[in-house]
């Protein structure tokens, strides 16, 4: 008699499960399946996300090789600046030396007349012969 009591509690308990748990399996079918689709779209997302940084980083190592080229440019330019440097120094020195020949012998004149401007250098003089004899006197 016991099983009769028992037998009627199981087939009541089957028949709750067949209608009551039918929805609350529905929803959460229904819940996982919008779970899912918002899972796919961020999935998407991420995808779309990880080729832009595929492409960033691309455009970096690009970048970097072309600073790599100007770094040795800069290197290459400051070594020339330097020689320049080097070069203004010793032709002002040069100058400087022209100058003191210049003053110290004043016929020779190795450095150019200071002219201003737009203006013509003056004409050099032609050189007067020197008198053969004296000239004759009255």
């Amino acid at each position: 008699m016991r099983s009769l009591p028992t037998l009627l509690s199981l087939a009541t308990l089957a028949c709750m499960m067949v209608i009551l748990p039918g929805c609350v399996f529905e929803k959460i079918n229904d819940q996982l399946a919008v779970s899912n689709a918002g899972v796919a779209k961020v999935e998407a997302r991420l995808d779309r996300m990880l080729e832009e940084v595929d492409e960033t980083n691309r455009r970096l190592e690009e970048t970097q090789a072309r600073l790599a080229a100007l770094e040795s440019i800069d290197r290459s330019l400051q070594s020339i600046d330097a020689s320049l440097k080097r070069l203004d120094d010793h032709l002002m020195s040069l100058r400087s030396t022209i100058s003191n020949i210049d003053d110290a012998i004043p016929f020779l004149k190795f450095s150019a007349e200071k002219e201003a401007p737009g203006q013509q250098p003056a004409p050099t003089p032609a050189p007067t012969p020197a008198p053969d004899r004296p000239a004759p006197q009255p």
